[in-house]
């Protein structure tokens, strides 16, 4: 992890500092370049698919739902599990079990940390959504809805976020709590990823 500057007047741009060998980490562990590349297989997909719902499943509830500084944010929260349980669904995956992924998260800075990661993803969405639909594997299916809800993030949402960091998290205390739990939520996202990968190999 790198140790980020604390004089940086922005929360977001200390996390992004702070996280940023975690954040290319996760990209390179979750087919990014193959997404990109239009390149990602229909397992694959599904693969980064279970790993979405397995994160925004524990979430909606546990972050969104419960941090009221969040509230706003946990209806597209809900779309979001709902689009990726459909898009499972129809590539004929059975739902993984909802579990409290984040209950060490009980002060706002680490639900804020843990939102940083989840709602930036969003922001690569609409970049991603049409290479995901070239890629050969995926042709035959209609199963994008998660990434089209994702989509829906827009930069103005995304900055308004960022002033809600600002607002919320203060303090060199409170930074670091954010950090670490960005730090394990793109940990997290990795985890997920090998783990549902190793299973198919089995």
């Amino acid at each position: 992890m790198i140790k980020p500057d604390l004089t940086l007047s922005s929360a977001a741009a200390y996390l992004k500092q702070g996280t940023r060998e975690e954040h290319l980490l996760t990209e390179q562990a979750l087919s990014s370049a193959k997404i990109m590349r239009s390149e990602i297989s229909r397992l694959e997909y599904t693969h980064l698919l279970l790993t979405h719902h397995k994160l925004w499943s524990a979430a909606t509830t546990s972050i969104f739902g419960e941090e009221k500084t969040l509230l706003p944010y946990q209806p597209l929260a809900l779309k979001l599990q709902e689009s990726v349980g459909n898009d499972l669904t129809e590539l004929g995956m059975k739902l993984p079990p909802v579990e409290d992924l984040f209950a060490a998260q009980q002060q706002t800075a680490g639900k804020m940390g843990v939102a940083y990661v989840l709602l930036g993803a969003g922001l690569g969405a609409g970049m991603m959504l049409p290479r995901l639909r070239n890629c050969p594997e995926l042709k035959a299916y209609d199963v994008f809805r998660f990434y089209s809800s994702s989509a829906a993030l827009r930069m103005t949402d995304w900055k308004r976020f960022r002033n809600l960091l600002d607002e919320v998290v203060a303090g060199e205390e409170n930074r670091q709590s954010a950090l670490s739990a960005a730090t394990s939520t793109f940990g997290a996202f990795r985890h997920f990823y090998q783990s549902f990968s190793g299973s198919s190999k089995k």
